[in-house]
């Protein structure tokens, strides 16, 4: 293993730098932009914004809404060829696929029945052999389509998705790990006393045990917003002693039975061999484990101030997701760094990416565009909305959305049949706040592009990364009024 001591950045540790401007009047730019492929011939015109795939809110209703703002919705890849109706415009939805003979069955039957002009390969790991080689396949194939394809964050990735896969858009950004904010982190207090926290309740300063047993402080409190996670439940000696939510990319410290050795792990990857750890050299015997869908939920992360980046949660050993260390791999890259690195790669061949991911507020987009990205992809602002998927409830004169876990076929493609122990849950419902029509939420993100343009002197759209200059910052925002930071 390398590692990288360079200092890795998200968007949270950026603002942008206003400048002097002629523009007046956010009505005065032109936020829409004309892109030519490197491999396809056609040529697209629009808003570069899309919503993510995620069943609940790469819809059908999502799609239609937001084609009349020149939006890309990226369906979900449970969509059949029947399911898609004529009235959508092709300028303005993706399809997405996995890259099991089913999904590319499906894919063709889809292809051969309407009109496509992109085609989005979605998976959790880009950097499989098997994975780039169904890309060129797709490629050959279809040659004419504009392909996307991720997700990835290193450079050498993209180049070779661009240069040697046949790829036009590649998707950066790995997800960062967390949990839900019930989540217990141990504690220790001045007079070293070990307490217990829900991590949503942790502030800046306070003091978690690392995995050598050690107090270090919190360097800062991170609500990730809304994402899909996961149950994880634990059993020692048959007996139940742990139950964690978090999402499937979080790493933990494990104890690899096989290999005799310990190492991180993202849950998603874990396998039978696996046991969880509760410190540094120590691990559970007699263990058994359970992960199964969850559906959606508010998380959480926090950073800490020592070399291992490590903390207690619900008494195992886990990685903070947003480090200033990378590994190699790439796991856990922080977005907005992962984005110029992989925009300059792209931009050398005349490829594009899409920054995926890391959005939690609506200048997160400007950001994202002034760090070189060619289009930005969110999946969170879009949940809750009539157009999302789920059920309207009311409940004590409120309204929610309710959305279900995936089916058992979904979970069993997201974790590639890899995970031990696997069991689907059905049942799992999940209530987000209902937050109405998607317009209003569309209209304020794109309200808040003009905004940037005008401080930062960009007539167009494509103009942003060359008008943009940077600062690192320790906040962006004050604290007090972080409930509204997204109004």
């Amino acid at each position: 293993m390398r590692i990288d001591l360079d200092v890795k950045l998200d968007f949270s540790d950026v603002l942008l730098l206003p400048k002097r401007s002629d523009l007046s009047s956010r009505n005065e730019v032109n936020i829409e932009r004309e892109i030519k492929f490197k491999h396809s011939p056609y040529v697209w015109k629009g808003v570069p914004i899309i919503v993510s795939n995620m069943d609940t809110t790469g819809t059908i209703e999502m799609a239609r809404k937001l084609q009349e703002y020149k939006v890309i919705t990226c369906l979900h890849k449970y969509y059949t060829a029947d399911d898609i109706p004529d009235d959508l415009n092709p300028d303005y939805f993706m399809i997405s696929t996995g890259i099991s003979d089913a999904d590319l069955e499906r894919l063709d039957k889809i292809i051969t029945q309407k009109k496509i002009n992109f085609i989005c390969v979605d998976v959790a790991n880009g950097y499989s052999i098997n994975f780039q080689n169904k890309v060129k396949q797709i490629k050959e194939k279809y040659p004419d389509k504009v392909i996307v394809a991720g997700n990835v964050v290193t450079k050498e990735l993209v180049e070779e998705l661009i240069m040697h896969c046949g790829v036009d858009i590649v998707k950066v950004g790995i997800g960062s790990g967390c949990f839900s904010g019930d989540t217990k982190i141990t504690m220790m207090n001045d007079n070293g006393t070990i307490y217990y926290k829900n991590i949503k309740d942790i502030k800046i300063g306070d003091k978690v045990i690392n995995m050598n047993g050690n107090p270090v402080s919190v360097t800062n409190v991170l609500n990730q917003g809304i994402k899909e996670t996961v149950k994880l439940t634990q059993y020692v000696n048959s007996t139940k002693t742990l139950e964690t939510i978090c999402t499937p990319e979080h790493r933990f410290w494990v104890y690899d039975k096989e290999m005799n050795n310990f190492d991180w792990s993202e849950l998603q990857y874990m396998n039978e061999n696996m046991v969880f750890t509760f410190t540094k050299s120590a691990y559970y015997n007699d263990q058994n484990y359970y992960i199964e869908n969850n559906g959606l939920e508010e998380v959480w992360d926090i950073t800490v101030d020592c070399d291992t980046h490590s903390f207690v949660a619900n008494g195992n050993v886990v990685h903070n997701s947003v480090c200033t260390t990378r590994l190699q791999t790439g796991v856990g890259y922080p977005q907005f760094s992962a984005v110029m690195e992989c925009a300059d790669a792209a931009h050398g061949l005349n490829g594009h990416i899409i920054s995926d991911g890391g959005i939690q507020n609506v200048g997160d987009f400007s950001k994202a565009l002034g760090g070189g990205a060619d289009f930005v992809m969110c999946g969170s602002m879009f949940a809750g909305h009539t157009e999302s998927g789920g059920e309207l409830v009311e409940e004590n004169g409120k309204k929610y959305k309710v959305f279900y876990g995936m089916s058992s076929a979904n979970a069993m493609n997201k974790y590639h049949g890899g995970v031990a122990h696997y069991r689907s849950a059905e049942g799992k419902c999940v209530k987000l706040p209902y937050k109405g029509d998607v317009e209003q939420t569309i209209l304020n993100i794109l309200g808040g592009i003009r905004s940037t343009m005008t401080y930062i002197g960009a007539h167009y759209l494509k103009d942003i990364p060359k008008c943009s200059s940077f600062i690192r910052v320790n906040n962006i925002v004050n604290k007090i009024y972080s409930a509204d930071m997204n109004h």
